[in-house]
């Protein structure tokens, strides 16, 4: 009688003694699904799913496109860049920000200041910006009730324009004559990391003794060759046999190199590093004894 029992109760569905646990079973997981919808922070739903996607209206930036226009008197072309991470422009540079982006408005930040855009008849923002030092620049597009999206930064590197560099290859050493009545020949040879504007042969002629002295500046013309925009070379005469110079006169020669940064001074007469004056010496009563010095800047 047991067996048959048993055999019996094998053969009953669950499903026809309980109809209504597929119902309750629907309910319960709906009444899940709401309590965690409503309670649960919105942060917190991606954690719980680590797979799932989770939809969202913000405003974001689809693109940059920046197209940087180097000062004029450098005479470069300007370069287009997409979605970089970081940009190296020159120092007065101007950097054209083009976005695109579904938003209503973008604003565009960097060390200069902030500026917003808002929507034209295209998805296409643009703002201008001036680089004049290392900064950023920090996107971030705005929906129609002002919400901002997530912000896209950009590094900015400003490069100085670098100052001309001048050597004197002859004569590269300080000359000591018996005879102020001569002329010497200089060479000189400069580079610039953009352009060179001028070359020019300058000196210093330094008269007087003791505590008593007087100085007295000029030029030499030259003869410039140019090889390329960036290396020049130059040659002239120092025309000693006319400076009237006596025992113990000095002439500082040097070369001087301008770029064509707007302000940038035509020529310095005594850069920082010329040397230092001193005396020829010694000197025999009845000779005549000068000394022309050189500086490489």
């Amino acid at each position: 009688m047991i067996d048959d029992a048993a055999r019996q109760a094998d053969g009953i569905a669950p499903a026809t003694l309980w109809p209504w646990g597929r119902s309750v079973l629907a309910v319960a997981v709906a009444v899940l699904l709401w309590v965690l919808v409503t309670f649960l922070p919105a942060d917190r739903l991606p954690g719980l799913a680590p797979g799932a996607v989770i939809a969202s209206s913000a405003a974001v930036v689809d693109q940059v496109e920046i197209v940087v226009t180097p000062p004029p008197y450098t005479r470069r072309a300007a370069e287009t860049v997409r979605n970089p991470e970081r940009i190296s422009v020159l120092v007065g540079s101007r950097a054209r920000v083009q976005i695109t982006s579904g938003a209503a408005a973008v604003t565009i930040e960097s060390s200069a200041g902030s500026q917003r855009v808002n929507r034209g008849d295209s998805a296409v923002f643009v703002g201008d910006v001036m680089v004049e030092s290392d900064g950023y620049l920090a996107i971030t597009p705005l929906d129609a009730t002002g919400t901002a999206g997530p912000r896209r930064l950009i590094g900015v590197t400003a490069v100085v324009d670098r100052a001309p560099e001048v050597r004197v290859t002859e004569p590269a050493k300080d000359l000591y004559l018996t005879d102020g009545n001569t002329r010497i020949t200089v060479r000189l040879q400069a580079g610039d990391d953009l352009a060179l504007q001028s070359l020019r042969l300058a000196y210093t002629k330094v008269a007087g003794a003791g505590e008593s002295f007087t100085f007295t500046e000029g030029e030499v013309p030259v003869t410039v060759t140019r090889a390329s925009d960036r290396e020049w070379t130059a040659v002239g005469v120092l025309p000693l046999d006319t400076m009237a110079l006596d025992i113990g006169d000095m002439v500082v020669y040097r070369g001087v190199a301008t770029d064509g940064r707007p302000g940038a001074p035509p020529w310095n007469p005594m850069p920082s590093s010329s040397k230092s004056f001193r005396r020829a010496t010694p000197w025999r009563k009845g000779s005549r004894s000068t000394i022309a010095r050189t500086n490489t800047r």
